[in-house]
């Protein structure tokens, strides 16, 4: 089994110290959503930055193509605004099993804000109150201080 992780975002000094102390929270924590294979790859992702946006949609490519490539998704948001509504939605599907749908959906358009995120979780089929509910659930913040 292999492991590999995309930083998506500049690496701090410290980086590979980092991933070694917290190697099981990195790879097996389990309020990071993703997809079970055999490689592991770690992507640290921010829907507001268009590389992310690309880089996930990359990724995706990269699963359909090799079913052993095991995906994991750490939602980082970093936007001068500081908006983690669109991270808090992606990590509040996994009460609705609908991860994928929203995540493929928000990683192929343009920088989200609150009424597109919205918009594409009604599309892809979510019960946007629950939705809703369960984005302020005080473990999706967690998960994203984790992050």
């Amino acid at each position: 089994m292999g492991a590999w992780i995309l930083l998506s975002l500049r690496p701090s000094d410290n980086s590979d110290q980092v991933i070694i102390e917290q190697w099981v929270q990195i790879y097996y924590d389990l309020d990071s959503p993703g997809v079970d294979g055999g490689v592991t790859i770690v992507a640290f992702l921010d829907y507001d930055s268009a590389d992310c946006r690309d880089a996930a949609v990359a990724l995706s490519k990269l699963r359909e193509a090799d079913k052993r490539v095991r995906l994991v998704f750490k939602e980082v948001p970093t936007s001068a605004l500081g908006l983690d509504f669109a991270a808090r939605a992606v990590l509040a599907t996994d009460k609705q099993n609908m991860f994928l749908p929203l995540h493929k959906e928000l990683s192929q358009g343009p920088q989200p804000t609150e009424s597109s995120v919205m918009t594409a979780a009604k599309m892809v089929g979510l019960d946007t109150e629950r939705l809703g509910a369960d984005m302020n659930n005080p473990a999706i913040m967690a998960a994203l201080k984790r992050n």
